[in-house]
């Protein structure tokens, strides 16, 4: 890495459109602007236009605010309030960019390999108006194509046993649902061949048990060297015998099937806990000889299960397999792709076709890559197949030749969301030893005073330690590019119970010492706005940011008895608050009057306030919780309870 000043950095972000550079960002060093700066520099010096770059970011919401951010300084060097946008030209090429920014490619990897694949459509089996599915269309889709395939899968006699058996070891039918999606998001990975699930499937061997019939008669052998038949460890040892005595006999069965009615039964031997069992002197031998012998027959037992459950799945997944790939082929003939079909369509053409390669090459010039720590294997490949200049001859995109310039790429591997969306850190560390020669490190954070600062750097360090080629990202220590805030203690502290107490007692514990926390902020500490100007704290500058949604009820029953005003800005946590919970019960309960659960949490809500006595009294008088069927005769009109269900039946009625 380059050991320079974050100024120098930044000014080689900026004007150095001649070399690949490979930019490690930490935190809040400001690489959004870094990343704005080059792109208006690169349209200023006439470089390129803009509409002949493309910056690729990970998420829609990035993609927006990184459109946003150019858009608005194109505007200030086009009005000469950019220093670094001095001349004439410069500032008339920023003024003709702002007009074309929304046909700019500054947008997600998805949205740029549909740019790719619309350019040549046909080449890889996709009509010319294809459309992109979101995402709940797409697990529509994959929950209906499911549905179907079950009922082929279980139409087929090769499988019927297979299956059985799936389903005595406990292999249900969310676990194959489970494979089936993992197998669907990684369709490129799985071979054509699999479609020719057939003749050459492997075939599921007849069920023994002759392992554990073995296991259990060793360990039997030491019985007779126990001096004490009352010795606990000679109990364990001897009730192995049933699971012997059961799984030899079935072994003279030679039908799967009637193998198969006692696969189960290993699972409900009893074989009682030995650890620690068995008095001194009572055996002949050392016990932990008896103890190992046990172990081994249920281990036995446990590799019966293991193994026959990887013969099924050897069985089945090549059918799963081959659905999967039949199911992309079908999106691609239908020109309904989902965004996994984007980015592996748009490599293939990319690949197989070098009239598309050289058109996408000449098309865009440069290439920014934002949020490269969660980069994949198919992102990599595309933007090397662009901007390489022998990709036809190379085998892997490490092989490609690059010419220097074309390609910038920003990320921080701490962040790295380590493989999901198969987002490698093996991958970012070849890419950023592949580019060393134009490595550079943003290191001056924006965003912290001082105090959080160092402790995210003395916490961090230990926790990341050296780091690991792979596995695990470098720390690279930040500096607060911002100075300590006057009348505030600590700027990381910690709290809550540290006694053993119930889980309700500590969450309402916490939840109190929250609000005694921000009583405190707003008494005592300062906080600077955007223009560097001090003053005192507000509610409204307080973020809790929680884990989990556990402790959330006690945090906001608390900061309602505070009369602390909270709002609460994920949708998840949103629809488990107590208040929504209410409402959705109330509109269950109008939609459908015989789910009598959401008729009675609707009149145990605020919205109808019957108590628990109520519904008791209504239910022993022989009320009916369908609200249609009315008051029994023994309730007065004007009980709570019937007076909620007449409102319901309204509610109903009107809707």
């Amino acid at each position: 890495m380059n050991e320079i000043s974050d100024a120098m950095a930044r000014t080689s972000i900026r004007d150095d459109h001649d070399t690949t550079l490979f930019v490690v960002a930490g935190a809040g060093t400001g690489k959004t602007t870094a990343l704005v700066s080059r792109i208006v520099a690169l349209v200023a010096a006439g470089r390129t236009d803009l509409s002949d770059l493309a910056a690729i970011t990970f998420t829609e919401a990035a993609a927006g605010e990184l459109r946003d951010r150019t858009r608005a300084a194109l505007e200030r060097a086009a009005n000469g309030l950019d220093t670094q946008v001095s001349s004439p030209e410069g500032q008339a090429r920023c003024h003709a960019a702002r007009a074309t920014i929304d046909e700019a490619a500054l947008t997600t990897l998805h949205g740029f390999a549909q740019r790719v694949v619309a350019v040549a459509p046909l080449d890889v089996g996709v009509p010319p108006r294809f459309e992109v599915l979101d995402a709940i269309s797409a697990a529509v889709n994959f929950d209906q194509g499911w549905v179907t395939l079950l009922d082929d899968l279980f139409e087929r006699p090769e499988l019927r046993e297979p299956f059985s058996q799936a389903f005595v070891l406990g292999l249900r039918l969310g676990n194959w649902r489970d494979i089936a999606a993992a197998l669907h998001v990684q369709w490129d990975r799985l071979k054509p061949a699999a479609r020719g699930v057939g003749a050459s499937s492997p075939t599921l061997a007849p069920i023994t048990f002759a392992p554990i019939v073995a296991a259990c008669d060793h360990a039997l052998s030491y019985q007779s060297r126990c001096r004490d038949a009352a010795d606990k460890l000679l109990t364990s040892l001897l009730a192995l015998q049933p699971v012997r005595d059961t799984l030899s006999a079935q072994e003279a069965h030679a039908d799967q099937f009637d193998a198969l009615d006692l696969l189960e039964s290993p699972r409900s031997f009893a074989l009682p806990r030995h650890a620690g069992l068995g008095r001194k002197g009572a055996w002949d031998l050392p016990k932990d000889v008896v103890i190992d012998a046990i172990s081994a027959a249920k281990d036995a037992v446990s590799n019966f299960y293991t193994e026959r459950a990887n013969a099924l799945f050897d069985i089945i997944t090549p059918h799963l397999s081959a659905w999967v790939l039949d199911q992309a082929a079908l999106r691609a003939r239908a020109g309904t792709l989902e965004f996994h079909d984007l980015l592996v369509l748009a490599r293939d053409l990319l690949r197989s076709n070098p009239a598309v390669r050289a058109t996408i090459a000449q098309r865009f010039r440069y290439l920014l890559i934002d949020e490269f720590q969660d980069t994949d294997p198919l992102q990599i490949e595309l933007a090397m197949l662009i901007a390489g200049t022998d990709a036809a001859s190379a085998d892997a995109w490490h092989d490609i030749d690059v010419e220097s310039g074309r390609v910038f790429f920003v990320g921080d591997p701490k962040q790295s969301i380590y493989r999901f969306r198969r987002a490698d850190l093996a991958l970012y560390h070849q890419a950023e030893a592949r580019f060393a020669d134009g490595a550079l490190e943003l290191r001056e954070n924006f965003r912290s005073v001082p105090g959080i600062i160092d402790w995210v750097n003395t916490t961090f360090a230990g926790m990341l330690g050296e780091g690991e080629y792979g596995m695990q990202a470098t720390p690279i220590p930040l500096v607060a590019h911002r100075g300590p805030i006057g009348g505030v203690g600590a700027p990381v502290m910690t709290f809550g119970a540290e006694s053993e107490e119930r889980a309700a007692d500590v969450r309402s514990f916490e939840a109190n010492e929250i609000v005694n926390i921000i009583n405190d902020i707003v008494d005592h500490w300062s906080v600077a706005d955007a223009d560097g100007s001090e003053r005192l704290a507000h509610r409204n500058d307080i973020a809790l940011l929680l884990p989990t949604r556990t402790s959330l009820d006690a945090i906001d029953s608390a900061l309602d008895a505070a009369s602390i005003p909270a709002r609460i800005e994920s949708r998840s946590l949103v629809f488990s608050t107590p208040e929504v919970r209410d409402m959705l019960s109330i509109l269950e309960a109008i939609d459908d009057p015989s789910d009598a659960i959401a008729v009675v949490g609707a009149l145990r809500s605020p919205g109808f306030a019957c108590s628990d006595r109520d519904l008791a009294s209504w239910a022993i008088a022989g009320g009916n919780w369908d609200y249609r069927a009315g008051a029994p005769n023994s309730v007065p009109p004007e009980s709570v309870v019937g007076a909620g269900c007449q409102q319901l039946r309204t509610f109903h009625e009107e809707r």
